[in-house]
């Protein structure tokens, strides 16, 4: 894969982690939950780091152990495909919990 669209995926995770994160600064889960159009922000956001994860993984997955491809992959995969039955609580979870290893990991990629 060519080096300038690994780095438009790289930055296109680093740019839906930092939209997710300013979105969700200083929100409760009681609003979060309560508010669809956090939710499902949210939701594509984790959906677009899951796909840029995915056309990633095999070229790093072996040299970056600490990214956790198949979770985020998995989540992108039920966001997609079971969007009817995504927890609000769980993805305000993974959103306030996960994220910041997540960004360290992603920016410590070396292309």
């Amino acid at each position: 894969m060519d080096k300038t669209l690994i780095q438009l995926r790289i930055d296109s995770i680093l740019k839906h982690i930092s939209l997710v994160k300013d979105d969700l600064k200083d929100m409760s889960l009681e609003q979060f939950a309560s508010s669809d159009l956090h939710v499902r922000g949210t939701c594509f956001s984790l959906m677009q780091i899951g796909e840029q994860l995915t056309k990633l993984e095999s070229i790093f997955k072996d040299d970056y152990p600490n990214i956790p491809w198949k979770e985020a992959i998995k989540l992108r995969t039920l966001i997609v495909h079971v969007y009817n039955k995504v927890d609000a609580y769980e993805i305000y979870k993974i959103a306030k919990n996960d994220l910041d290893d997540l960004e360290s990991a992603i920016k410590s990629i070396k292309i």
